[in-house]
């Protein structure tokens, strides 16, 4: 076996001058290391040491040319010694005495030297190596090479052994005359096989196997031109199938809205500003006023708003419109097969694309912190932990806020379940804001008091106003009194501005019914009052001893045009916190003397009307 690992032997079927290529990658070829691993007690007839052997398919090693022997490609020779080395040393550990890389044969391939030794150190070849332990083997190392695109032969294959006639007769085409000895002559005599034969049908079979493979490769490549024409025609007609849905069912699910300045063919979005040919007979035309680009169709709308290439636009076409369109991304199938495989190509489609890149994140980031004052603790707390995102549309970066369900709000971990995304434009010249995907609702979490059990929810329009809200809490200045309070364990933060009438009142009973205090903190208009009202009623409806407790009433103080939570964290930011404190107090002390004086007026009226005389004479006292 030495001999031949270290071609002293010189074997018929490996090329001399790609000897230098092979590699000793564990121990040596010398049998001392075999010896020094043996136990001192062991039978006479005992297996010392087994061969095992490693190698894939030419076809791995040099795809491009199967049955060209002896051609390899380095990169994937080593990746399979990298893949098969692990599986090895972690298998048989110190058993493994020695293992070669042979590079100047037909195919690559490995052998191992291993010392079949079980459990309590003995030599025991038929309980290490026996054909339960080799189905494991080959099991086991298939999956340590699955990355590389090599599979597992056929277990429990029917496949039959190769006729002898048909062996030798490759034998003989191998192109070589077989000189042998006399020492091998007698070898022959006494019905062995000497080496030299050995490995002449070695390569007689790799030869033989690198043909079979190429042959395979060239009907396989038929018989896909042929599917590929198939399906070239059904994607086009897929293709336009997709292109003929209207642009105005299309820009919704996209995030867009009517543009109220011109409902007939404007729209503002996640892209900009944009345009239908409505007005002059195109309706499926368009044009994105800020990135200064037209097109037509759905396919190419997804593209440019969603920077999107082709196939994936079409995939989330298909997505969104149904399985008839969802054939068209399965480019390489007939429309037939095509429709088997819908489930699976719709699950691999990225209905709520965001980005991870650095520079995006960053721009969000900078947004939120500069321009809206929040700190940066914060905004990268919630970026790290995906409660805030950053989606690209044409030319500009918004602020994406994962939307989850109502009960989900808040809770770790629940941005990865996300239905649609609140997004918001971050350039000056894009005040964008609308929703992508499902409607749901925006939260996250802070713990106030890790002793105490009570926990609150707090319920606002817009992510930035319970973020600030959460900060101008954090002042401890009594700003929101029942808020500050310290007997608070969790805070649990929700935003509403994405979510239906159904899901605000699903969250409301979700909180009552965790026994929640609940916060409203609704900008101080119309809108706001009526959606706190609907908070209160909902609570109570769900449960008698449900608190609600309305936090705009501190807007309404203010008396300085303050209408949201993110204007007035940014006041206290200008005045600081005791001023703003200060102003609150005044004003609301002017608000109990005119109410005091407004009492005193009414009372003083209500006697001056008793005190009139009566027709008849006299007075009413």
């Amino acid at each position: 076996m030495s001999k031949h690992w270290d071609r002293s032997g010189n074997p018929q079927n490996a090329d001399p001058a790609a000897l230098v290529n092979n590699r000793q990658l564990v121990g040596s070829n010398s049998a001392d290391d075999v010896i020094a691993l043996l136990p001192a007690n062991k039978k006479s007839n005992s297996v010392l040491a087994m061969e095992v052997i490693m190698s894939a398919s030419p076809s791995y090693f040099r795809p491009d040319e199967p049955a060209r022997a002896g051609r390899y490609d380095q990169a994937r020779v080593d990746a399979y010694v990298e893949a098969t080395m692990g599986w090895a040393k972690k298998e048989f550990g110190k058993r493994l005495v020695s293992a070669v890389l042979h590079l100047d044969e037909t195919t690559p391939h490995i052998h191992l030297a291993v010392v079949p030794l079980g459990e309590k150190g003995q030599l025991n070849a038929k309980g290490t190596f026996n054909r339960a332990a080799l189905i494991r083997f080959q099991d086991e190392i298939s999956r340590s090479v699955a990355h590389l695109g090599i599979k597992r032969g056929t277990p429990k294959s029917q496949a039959t052994h190769e006729r002898i006639q048909d062996h030798y007769r490759a034998v003989n085409e191998a192109g070589q005359s077989l000189e042998i000895g006399a020492a091998d002559r007698a070898r022959l005599v006494r019905g062995e096989t000497p080496q030299v034969v050995k490995d002449l049908q070695a390569k007689a079979g790799d030869q033989q196997k690198s043909r079979q493979e190429a042959e395979e490769a060239r009907l396989l490549a038929a018989s896909q031109s042929a599917a590929a024409d198939l399906a070239k025609q059904a994607l086009r007609a897929a293709q336009d199938r997709l292109r003929a849905i209207p642009i105005a069912e299309v820009l919704p699910r996209l995030g867009y809205e009517r543009d109220p300045n011109d409902t007939t063919e404007g729209w503002k979005g996640p892209a900009g500003r944009l345009s239908q040919g409505v007005r002059s007979g195109t309706p499926e035309k368009f044009f994105l006023h800020d990135m200064d680009v037209g097109g037509g169709g759905a396919i190419d709308l997804v593209m440019k708003v969603d920077n999107r290439d082709f196939k994936d636009a079409v995939a989330w076409l298909a997505s969104q419109f149904g399985d008839n369109q969802a054939i068209a991304t399965l480019t390489a199938k007939t429309e037939s097969e095509a429709k088997e495989q819908i489930p699976l190509a719709r699950a691999k489609v990225v209905a709520l694309k965001t980005t991870e890149e650095p520079a995006h994140l960053e721009a969000v980031k900078k947004y939120l912190v500069e321009e809206r004052k929040l700190p940066d603790p914060l905004v990268s707390h919630l970026i790290k932990f995906k409660n805030i995102q950053a989606a690209e549309s044409g030319r500009f970066i918004n602020a994406a806020f994962p939307l989850v369900a109502p009960t989900d709000a808040g809770e770790p971990g629940s941005a990865e379940r996300k239905v649609g995304l609140l997004l918001r434009g971050t350039q000056p010249e894009h005040p964008f804001h609308g929703v992508r995907g499902e409607k749901a609702i925006w939260g996250f979490r802070m713990s106030a008091n890790k002793e105490a059990a009570r926990n609150v929810m707090v319920i606002g329009e817009s992510p930035i106003d319970v973020m600030s809200i959460a900060q101008v809490r954090a002042q401890k200045k009594d700003l929101f009194s029942t808020l500050e309070k310290d007997d608070i364990g969790k805070i649990y933060y929700a935003a509403t501005g994405g979510s239906s009438r159904d899901q605000l009142q699903a969250l409301v009973r979700h909180a009552v019914s965790k026994r929640m205090q609940i916060f409203t903190a609704f900008d101080d208009d119309g809108p706001g009052r009526s959606l706190h009202a609907r908070v209160d009623e909902t609570a109570k409806d769900a449960s008698p001893d449900a608190v609600v407790t309305n936090l705009s009433k501190v807007l309404t103080m203010m008396n300085e045009g303050i209408r949201d939570f993110n204007q007035l964290w940014m006041l206290l930011l200008r005045v600081g916190a005791e001023n703003l404190k200060l102003r609150i107090d005044t004003t609301l002390e002017a608000a109990k003397q005119r109410e005091a004086r407004e009492k005193a007026a009414l009372a003083a009226k209500t006697l001056l009307a008793r005190s009139v005389p009566r027709r008849g004479g006299g007075m009413e006292l």
